[in-house]
């Protein structure tokens, strides 16, 4: 464990993690309190603002003519009153303290589901890595100004999770972001993502999902909803002013700029086009190497990035983008640092009042982050996928790794790009060249146990070894998926440890086997019987390893010397499976 390497046992590391949500309870009470000194007309704002809506909306009024004290009026579709109708039955008092409860749990909730898929990506990471999610949300700004302010942005934010980090069983994927699309138009933007990453019903149950709620909408409040649809939704005027430092948008860094008229409506389309095309490009690539939390933190900053109007509280994203990494340790740290500095510390206030020659930068920094996540910086998370468009070209048919730790990356690269080229320049193909796996500084490969290709992706699993660890890797076109150093399992206590990880096109199941199985069985569809999987010793630990069509996976059964069944995987194979 990462907690153990740092010289933490487990019970220490335990420790940690309750200080850690001891330390989230007492930022969560300042807030409370804090809620309870400031006057009436600073409390729940915005949730002010939905309450009088919505009591209008009761009273036989429109939910747009209702004005708050402070000018706000609501700006939101019909269907977002729809849902928050039941405020207008209780007092406003009480709807502010629920609300606050209600913000507070589905931060936790959330935190929990987010640290489990870091987790389950990293299983190095300490188990003090959930409650340090809850702190950092709890503590950044986007998250203080839902909390102070009485915001529906975590809510929304809450509902596109529940699909993009694959909560919910695959059936029931795109609901949830459908329903947050009717609530506030800015989460469409996941529904090419999803359709693009190959997770297509998800795409088609978001955009029916988002009809189906506005078209009730539509039923029940027409006429609010023609005023909304053609008339409010371009009047952006009533959002407040655009160019107040709190929007951190292409459109609001030009305005502050000073840029307007036509010079910043062709400046802005051209950068939010780039922006939203590098954007579900690089989110894509995310989401397809099984990077759910960063494929969501990109599409996430895109739309901060091309939306007419980003506040605070819709920067929820960037704060999550701090999950990715680069390939190197001390660049990673350097890239969490800054952007968590950036999304707690006042930065546009501080630099306004100490440093005025910096107050542009300090004022733009998230927005600048927003660009940096949505198309620039290179993580890792991204990278690990091949070029991809080069590889589904039927003449230019070869593999050439993205990104690698290796310091030696670029020299390889270019030793297979250029005889390749030559090849398809001069005999129209190069399908002898062989590339090899680029591999992280460090790790040697000890034996490749099984590969293979399925439907024109070529496949290995492997065992490697780092530093004195040795570990099953699964590999896809020359990239590393993923691996898992087994080295400290209790083998005499698990019959059989398997990791199970693919995409839309491939299942790895890999890992140990312990001394008293005898042998392996891959159960699939196509071979109901079974087929056995070959085990090799490395170092006194038995590895297996092999891939399968995800349609076809079925089970891994173990038996031990005497032909009894000691182990069956049938369980986590389906539900990785059904997961893809």
């Amino acid at each position: 464990m990462w907690g153990e390497r740092m010289g933490l046992s487990s019970t220490k590391a335990s420790v940690a993690a309750g200080i850690i949500w001891a330390t989230a309870i007492g930022i969560v009470t300042v807030y409370a309190f804090a809620a309870l000194r400031r006057p009436p007309s600073d409390t729940f704002a915005d949730l002010a603002v939905y309450y009088g809506s919505v009591r209008t909306l009761i009273d036989d009024g429109s939910l747009y003519i209702f004005a708050a004290q402070n000018g706000d009026p609501f700006t939101y579709p019909p269907f977002a009153g729809l849902v928050l109708s039941p405020l207008g039955l209780i007092t406003e008092s009480t709807a502010g303290w629920l609300w606050f409860i209600g913000t507070v749990s589905l931060i936790v909730i959330l935190s929990v589901a987010i640290g489990s898929k870091i987790r389950g990506r990293n299983s190095e990471a300490a188990p003090w890595w959930t409650p340090a999610v809850a702190v950092v949300l709890f503590v950044s700004a986007p998250m203080s100004s839902n909390i102070r302010f009485g915001q529906i942005s975590w809510v929304l934010v809450a509902l596109v999770l529940i699909d993009a980090l694959k909560i919910v069983p695959a059936r029931h994927r795109g609901i949830a972001t459908g329903v947050a699309s009717a609530l506030k138009l800015t989460p469409l933007i996941f529904i090419p993502y999803y359709w693009l990453s190959g997770q297509r019903r998800t795409a088609f149950m978001s955009l029916a999902t988002f009809a189906g709620c506005t078209g009730v909408a539509w039923l029940l409040l027409p006429s609010d909803s023609s005023y909304f649809w053609f008339e409010l939704l371009s009047a952006t005027d009533r959002i407040g002013d655009l160019s107040n430092g709190g929007n951190q948008s292409i459109n609001g860094m030009l305005l502050r700029l000073g840029i307007n008229g036509v010079e910043k409506f062709v400046i802005l389309i051209l950068l939010s086009a780039a922006i939203l095309a590098l954007g579900l490009w690089r989110g894509v690539r995310a989401s397809r190497n099984e990077h759910l939390v960063v494929g969501a933190s990109v599409i996430g900053a895109t739309a901060i990035a091309i939306s007419p109007v980003s506040w605070t509280h819709h920067q929820v994203w960037l704060v999550f983008a701090a999950a990715a990494s680069f390939d190197r340790r001390w660049t990673t740290y350097l890239w969490r640092t800054i952007a968590l500095v950036i999304m707690i510390v006042p930065l546009g206030t501080i630099t306004a009042k100490a440093f005025p020659a910096a107050a542009q930068l300090g004022g733009n920094a998230r927005g600048l982050l927003a660009l940096a996540v949505a198309g620039l910086l290179p993580f890792t998370e991204i990278a690990k996928i091949g070029t991809t468009l080069v590889q589904s070209h039927s003449i230019l048919r070869f593999n050439i790794p993205s990104q690698s730790t290796d310091k030696g990356a670029g020299s390889k690269i270019m030793k297979m790009a250029i005889p390749c080229l030559a090849a398809t320049l001069l005999l129209g193909g190069c399908g002898n060249t062989t590339p090899e796996v680029l591999r992280p500084s460090g790790q040697q490969l000890v034996m490749t146990l099984s590969s293979g290709e399925i439907d024109g992706v070529k496949w290995q699993v492997e065992v490697v070894r780092i530093g004195v660890q040795s570990c099953t890797q699964s590999v896809v076109h020359y990239q590393i998926m993923g691996n898992d150093c087994e080295v400290g399992l209790k083998m005499a206590e698990v019959p059989v440890n398997i990791a199970v990880e693919g995409n839309a096109k491939i299942l790895f199941v890999r890992g140990v086997v312990g001394s008293q199985v005898a042998r392996i069985i891959s159960v699939t569809q196509s071979r109901p019987s079974g087929e056995p999987v070959k085990i090799s010793t490395v170092d006194g630990v038995r590895y297996f390893g092999y891939a399968v069509k995800p349609s076809d996976a079925v089970d891994l059964v173990g038996y031990d010397a005497t032909g009894q069944m000691v182990y069956s995987g049938a369980s986590k194979i389906l539900s990785t499976r059904d997961d893809r």
